[in-house]
Order: structure tokens, then C-alpha cells, then sequence
């Protein structure tokens, strides 16, 4: 299990470092936590005379983070519904005893990604797949 903590914010960051206890924020011991995974954007095809070619476009980093339903309260779940509609996401990671600074993520669109374990009302769970916002 890995510690994270979720901000959001209307406005962007422009300290980047963590703070324990910054408002619109939240730490979470994650049941799925992954290290951040390279993500290449590549545009190729083929040239008029047949050479074919592929460029890099974009690479980010992503995040797939499950937090499950003993975290979850209704306080909880609602600062989470705060945090997939807030206009500027921030995950900082707690590794090496330190926690890291904030990374600006985005998380996917449509509906808010609840689930319930087994299919039982009490035992909600929430999957983000954060992505960096800005490409390394």
C-alpha cells in the first residue's frame, strides 16, 4: 500500500512543495497505488514517396490509483466528487519516508468511477487513472 495525497484547487499552484495540511486536501493509504508509467503520443504514417515515419508528439506519465472502501466515508466521497470536477488536480506520493512535491494530474472524463465491492451498497470503491498534465 502506498500513501498519497489528493489537492485540488480553483486556481493553479504556483508552490509546488507538499503542505501536511493544506485545505482541499486529503491522504489516502492507496489498496492500488502504481509508480508513474511512461505514455508516449506518437503520430506516424507514410510519406508520398513511401517512406514511412513516426514521431513523438507528447510523453506523460500515468497513475492508476484505487482507494478503497475502508477510506471511504460520506465526507470522503464527496471531497472526492470535489476532486474529479475541480479545475486543477495535485498528487503528492509518500516514498522514502518524504513526501514528494505536488504533480499537476488529470484525471479521465465522464461519470465519477464509484464501484461497490462485490456489489455491496456499503463497501464503495473509487479507481482514478491520473495522468501528468504537463508532458516530461
Amino acid at each position: 500500500m502506498k500513501e498519497i495525497a489528493l489537492r485540488h484547487s480553483i486556481s493553479k499552484l504556483s508552490n509546488l512543495t507538499f503542505e501536511e495540511n493544506a485545505s482541499d486536501q486529503l491522504t489516502f493509504e492507496t489498496v492500488k497505488c502504481t509508480d508513474p508509467i511512461l505514455n508516449i503520443t506518437e503520430e506516424s504514417g507514410i510519406l508520398l514517396n513511401g517512406r514511412k515515419f513516426n514521431n513523438i508528439l507528447y510523453k506523460h506519465k500515468d497513475i492508476e490509483v484505487v482507494i478503497s472502501s475502508d477510506e471511504i466515508d460520506s465526507d470522503t466521497l464527496a471531497f472526492l466528487q470535489a476532486f474529479w470536477s475541480a479545475r486543477f488536480k495535485y498528487i503528492s506520493m509518500y516514498k522514502d519516508s518524504i513526501w514528494g512535491s505536488y504533480v499537476q494530474v488529470m484525471t479521465e472524463s465522464g461519470k465519477f468511477p464509484l464501484s461497490y465491492i462485490d456489489d455491496i451498497r456499503d463497501l464503495p470503491e473509487v479507481s482514478f487513472n491520473l495522468s501528468y498534465a504537463n508532458p516530461i
